[in-house]
């Protein structure tokens, strides 16, 4: 770990991962922050911007039990970002506090995702539904388009930001041009927009070197607990690992800019006890998954899988418990991606069990999620909620 101090300028932190990040930025921003009213409470801030540098940004689950961090969470909002979402109705069921930054109950105009992907289209300014009814469930039983339609990302949608970014770096690798935005002027910067939810991450960039795609995140404003040390960390290291594939070099570093790093003093207070030394990647020697592996059936049918998980990931089962099966070996085995059969799938179905209060199977469900390091955290998490007792009555 690097912290650089300025005497004025820019915090700089080099760390390996985002539990250590969480620690260490925590120690500099109680030594040298300040204390400032906002609307939504007293914080902590930083008088200078900071720049956060993950080294091994794969590494991006939390494990604090202080944090408590929902895993699941984080990682279903990663995939419904990926696939260009914004609608609430999907996102809520896996934190229903999400329906609260939403305008008019339907959408949320900060949606990263939906930028990234429709935002700037002017053919398709909203969520193109009827695209995905060639994706729907078919009512005999069968998944019958699940590896037929020809899906996302470029073939409907000419101003996805992240297919035209993919394209430069597979023609200009050394390109210093692939910015990708999230902030509107026209709609985010008007004088009578008071939405509640605009985007705080503003642009990112990225770069190859060295046959590796770095990452620079900027930020205008950002809870350092809830948002960058924390949520955007398995946001954005996604993001990466999805564009770094498609062009097909390495993972590099991730860099978080922002302009304004800050934590409200109630939250910095639960975060009381954290050990310097908790950082279960090196203790347990945990490898992440790949997000695609080198098959090439799974290469040829991720984004699918994607588009085909987020739309339709059986959670009509929650509001609806006649509608569908909590668990389909159908659905599961026609996951040709390991990413969506063994840790997509059964991190959904640990959760809808434990919505239903059904706690021995939603562990029995935990206990199949791999690899190691969101298995841990689910069952931690898990764990925190006495469902691991209860499983074993």
């Amino acid at each position: 770990m690097l912290y650089n101090k300025p005497m004025q300028g820019v915090n700089t932190f080099a760390v390996r991962n985002v539990s250590e990040a969480l620690y260490v930025v925590k120690q500099a921003l109680e030594e040298e922050g300040v204390y400032v009213d906002t609307r939504n409470g007293k914080a902590l801030e930083f008088p200078e911007p900071c720049a956060i540098t993950y080294n091994e940004p794969l590494e991006r689950v939390l494990f604090y039990p202080e944090r408590d961090a929902n895993p699941i969470f984080h990682f279903m909002e990663s995939l419904w970002m990926l696939a260009g979402r914004n609608d609430v109705d999907w996102i809520q069921k896996y934190n229903k506090r999400m329906s609260e930054y939403s305008d008019d109950g339907k959408i949320l105009q900060g949606a990263y995702g939906h930028r990234w992907r429709y935002h700037f289209n002017d053919v398709y300014k909203n969520y193109p539904d009827e695209k995905l009814e060639q994706a729907k469930y078919n009512k005999t039983g069968k998944w019958a388009h699940l590896f037929s339609t020809p899906f996302f990302p470029d073939m409907w949608m000419p101003n996805d930001q992240i297919g035209h970014i993919i394209h430069r770096l597979r023609t200009y690798p050394n390109d210093r041009r692939c910015v990708l935005t999230m902030w509107d002027p026209k709609t985010d910067l008007t004088r009578g927009n008071n939405s509640k939810d605009l985007p705080c991450n503003t642009h990112i960039y990225f770069s190859i070197r060295n046959n590796k795609l770095n990452m620079t995140v900027c930020n205008r404003s950002n809870d350092m607990i809830w948002g960058a040390l924390g949520a955007n960390a398995v946001h954005m290291s996604y993001l990466l690992e999805y564009i770094a594939w498609k062009v097909d070099v390495e993972v590099g570093t991730y860099t978080q800019f922002t302009n304004n790093l800050h934590a409200y003093v109630d939250t910095l207070d639960k975060l009381k006890g954290m050990s310097p030394d908790y950082d279960a990647y090196s203790v347990r020697s945990m490898k992440p998954l790949p997000m695609v592996s080198t098959n090439a059936n799974e290469r040829n049918d991720f984004d699918k899988e994607l588009a085909y998980f987020v739309d339709y990931s059986n959670y009509g089962i929650v509001n609806q418990p006649d509608l569908y099966e909590p668990w389909d070996p159908e659905v599961q085995s026609s996951y040709r991606c390991d990413f969506f059969r063994r840790l997509g799938y059964p991190m959904q179905q640990t959760w809808l069990w434990w919505k239903r209060k059904d706690h021995k199977t939603a562990w029995e469900w935990s206990e199949k999620i791999q690899p190691d390091d969101w298995c841990v955290a689910v069952q931690e998490w898990l764990m925190r909620r006495g469902v691991k007792d209860e499983g074993r009555n």
